[in-house]
């Protein structure tokens, strides 16, 4: 008997416990789920927000519209008809295909989890800066645009580094290269509400399911990011525009119920370091890029440790004051250009021409906006001294000279229109010079005595910038300084070509990556000739 009782008095703890938990479990969801409704309709009342209402369709909606799509069923007849295939497995393989490309947003996932890891992972390599007056522009676009972002590519924080930036104003549907084609990343990307592509991938089949649904999700106006360049810069230039998504895009200006403004923004991304910068070098330097199942499970299984224990070691230097940056990350937008406003001043009618048809006009097209997204690149402080050592043809420097050096570099870009980026530790020299501005139009003294006052904070800022710029060259182990003079250290001086490439389309000049056997040749010669010319 108890034996019996015992039993009893476990189960009934056990029962207790049980249902204790439900009742806790039930009630910290239901304050979470009240918490994010409550977030989620204060984040939808937001007045600058562009409503995006065909991303929260359901996956398999979608999917029916495309299987049901014209073009898409008379590809399928085409394709089985050459590879004598019968509709049915074409069928199935474009099925394949749409469960493949079609993300499956979720705004929990994208605001929730995706913005605070943006942000905390942005934060704690970088202090990002925006062009708050060039971001007005944004505020240009038309009420019925469908907006595409085109970005420059440097790195692959650029993903992260705009989301993050826009998260206040958009959710920005990427397109993804294979690279994210691993668990876990595959269905995390998806559920921010980006698309797969498989790139360099020639099957007609799949490019027109691929095309259909970028103009299907035009058609209803989601926001979308494209790197026109279609890859990583490997060497820092700008690379040549390609032209599959931006034709694939351009195909629904075709489409006769298509009323809506297809509109692209120009957008100017730079770092002060880029994470990746050892590799692209390496690349561009003639080392083969690492490629198969063998990166692809480094990518899998050190990835993420990685990416997380980079925020770990970060968040605890951050706790204790220890916390340095690399530098800033920027970015700045350029004039929204309504790509069927440009067809008209070129005397283009989009609509009527054929895919073939459309193809020259879109590469005018895509060196048009190409050309501005390389307008909108700002300048950082390494990048600016790294095109001021290059072109001043020496290899050691006092801190005068690099400020000399500096200066003339900013004072070059500056008369190009080029933004210099500068953040919160140059804040004073910025309401400096305003308030010199204000007393110029009040004329509350002499203009000479203005222009030597601005000649200061000039030269102050100059130092600052190089003093800066200094410390996360010498972190990154491009600079060494020894005896009061910094040096380029011969073995890093291509990531010194590298950062200044960035700026050389401003400056009408290249900085080619020098092979790493033919370096210390060519190196020598420049600092015996000291000919600046050698080093671009």
């Amino acid at each position: 008997m108890v034996e019996v009782l015992q039993v009893l008095s476990y189960v009934a703890v056990a029962a207790a416990a049980i249902l204790a938990y439900e009742v806790i479990r039930s009630f910290v969801k239901r304050r979470l789920k009240r918490r994010f409704e409550k977030d989620l309709q204060a984040f939808l009342q937001t007045p600058d927000l562009y409503s995006q209402h065909f991303k929260f369709t359901n996956k398999f909606v979608i999917k029916q519209q495309l299987l049901s799509d014209p073009e898409i069923n008379q590809k399928i007849l085409e394709f089985a008809t050459r590879e004598r295939k019968s509709a049915l497995e074409v069928r199935q393989k474009v099925d394949a295909y749409i469960e493949e490309i079609v993300p499956n947003f979720n705004m929990l996932s994208y605001y929730k989890l995706g913005y605070g890891v943006a942000r905390g992972f942005v934060h704690s390599l970088y202090d990002p800066v925006v062009d708050v007056e060039r971001r007005r522009l944004l505020d240009t676009l038309p009420s019925r645009a469908a907006p595409v972002y085109l970005m420059n590519h440097r790195s692959n924080v650029d993903f992260v580094l705009l989301a993050y930036i826009l998260a206040g104003r958009v959710s920005v549907s990427y397109a993804m290269g294979e690279w994210a084609r691993v668990w876990p990343l595959e269905h995390l990307f998806k559920s921010f509400g980006s698309y797969l592509v498989r790139r360099g991938y020639k099957e007609d089949l799949y490019h027109k399911v691929l095309e259909r649904y970028v103009q299907l999700s035009s058609r209803h106006g989601v926001a979308q990011a494209i790197f026109p360049e279609g890859q990583i810069t490997r060497d820092g230039h700008l690379l040549p525009p390609k032209l599959g998504l931006l034709q694939f895009l351009a195909g629904v200006e075709a489409d006769p119920h298509f009323d809506r403004d297809l509109t692209f923004i120009p957008v100017g991304v730079n770092y002060d370091w880029v994470i990746e910068d050892h590799n692209l070098v390496a690349e561009s330097e003639g080392r083969p890029e690492k490629r198969g199942i063998g990166k692809k499970l480094q990518v899998i299984l050190i990835g993420p440790f990685v990416f997380f224990g980079l925020l770990i070691v970060n968040g605890v230097r951050f706790l204790v004051g220890r916390l340095k940056l690399h530098g800033y990350a920027s970015i700045s937008f350029g004039q929204p250009i309504v790509l069927k406003e440009w067809a008209r001043q070129q005397g283009v009618d989009l609509r009527t021409l054929s895919y073939d048809e459309r193809k020259p006009h879109i590469k005018a097209f895509a060196d048009h906006a190409l050309k501005h997204v390389g307008a909108a690149v700002p300048a950082t402080p390494v990048t600016l001294l790294s095109v001021a050592i290059l072109d001043s043809g020496r290899t050691a420097f006092t801190r005068a000279d690099l400020v000399a050096a500096a200066r003339k570099a900013r004072d070059e870009l500056q008369s190009r229109g080029v933004r210099i980026v500068v953040g919160k530790k140059f804040e004073k020299f910025r309401h400096a010079l305003v308030e010199l501005a204000k007393r110029r139009e009040s004329r509350e003294r002499g203009a000479e005595l203005d222009e030597v006052e601005a000649a200061l904070v000039a030269a102050e800022e100059a130092e600052h910038l190089v003093d800066f710029a200094t410390d996360v060259l010498r972190r990154n182990k491009i600079l060494r300084r020894r005896h009061r003079m910094y040096h380029v250290r011969t073995e890093r001086s291509n990531f010194l070509r590298y950062y200044a490439n960035s700026l050389a389309h401003h400056l009408g000049r290249r900085y080619p990556i020098l092979n790493p056997q033919a370096r210390p040749m060519a190196e020598a010669i420049t600092n015996t000739a000291g000919v600046a010319g050698l080093t671009r």
